[in-house]
Formats: structure tokens, C-alpha cells, sequence
């Protein structure tokens, strides 16, 4: 879920999701790849690439809903979070709202 309050700028939190929620995110939330056509599909969130291990798990995508109907370019780095035996036992996504940079950059 999208926590309405601005915590750094434009930064928003992404919290409080379980692993097997990942799956529902980008047809709830309205996610798409960079292009802002193409629906993004779960396994290349950058949260599920980390909870499945991968060292970088950077993306851009675009968030496209009711609330943000011209649609929101979104940097993504997600990171796994490990126990001190190695073992995954969640993950991390920082989101950055990068639309007016691509706007400035195009």
C-alpha cells in the first residue's frame, strides 16, 4: 500500500507487505515497466527479485492509478535482508519519484 504522507520530498513508504502479497502489487497498485504500457509483471518487481536473492535489484517503472491517472516514474532498489546464517528472511524497496528528471531529460 501507498502511505499518502510525504516522508523526504517525494519519497512514499511501501510497507507492511507479506511475501505472498508481492504477486498482487502491480495490478492493485497499478505498476508498469518504464515505458508506462506494459503491465510489470511480479517476478521482475525489484521486491521479489531480492526476496528471491538477487544482488541488484535496481529498476525503474511507472505507477499508473486513480490517485496518479498520467502516471509516476519510479526508481526502485530493493535489497534482501538476511539473517546472520545467510538466510533471506524479507526484503527492502526504496522508491524514488524520478517523472520530473525523465521530463527534464526528454
Amino acid at each position: 500500500m501507498w502511505v499518502r504522507r510525504p516522508l523526504a520530498g517525494p519519497t512514499r513508504i511501501l510497507a507492511g507487505i507479506h511475501a505472498d502479497s508481492v504477486a498482487k502489487l502491480p495490478s492493485k497498485v497499478g505498476i508498469f515497466c518504464s515505458d508506462g504500457v506494459t503491465p510489470m509483471s511480479p517476478d521482475d518487481l525489484a521486491l521479489s527479485r531480492a526476496l528471491r536473492g538477487e544482488d541488484r535489484c535496481d529498476t525503474e517503472m511507472v505507477v499508473r492509478n486513480f490517485d496518479h491517472p498520467q502516471g509516476v516514474t519510479v526508481s526502485v532498489v530493493g535489497r534482501s535482508i538476511r539473517s546472520v546464517t545467510g538466510e533471506i528472511v524479507g526484503a527492502v524497496a526504496v522508491l524514488r519519484d524520478v517523472t520530473e528528471l525523465r521530463r527534464l531529460n526528454h
